[in-house]
């Protein structure tokens, strides 16, 4: 009988979804750094990216939808070239 009741347990476990809220921010201005010697400055707008309240990662642009569950959207990252114990550096986006 405890055989079952764990059998059943663990199929039960295994055959519900787990459900994602996904959220976004507001739009960030933020300045985008390119050039060979980083001297070109430009406006780029960001914002966050949340899954279960959690921030995941920064994107740029609208989402696409794929299917009814998949979209897919363009990421942005930060780069911080500061090294620890140095004097800390701006952090420029890429």
């Amino acid at each position: 009988m405890k055989k079952l009741f764990a059998a059943v347990l663990l199929l039960n476990a295994f055959a519900c979804a787990k459900v994602h809220t996904i959220t976004f921010s507001s739009w960030q201005k933020v300045k985008l750094v390119t050039g060979d010697n980083e001297e070109s400055l430009y406006d780029m707008w960001v914002r966050t990216l949340f899954v279960d309240a959690r921030m995941r990662e920064f994107t740029v642009g609208e989402p696409h939808d794929i299917t009814d569950r998949v979209f897919m959207v363009r990421s942005a990252y930060r780069v911080n070239d500061s090294l620890p114990g140095g004097e800390p550096k701006r952090k420029t986006w890429r």
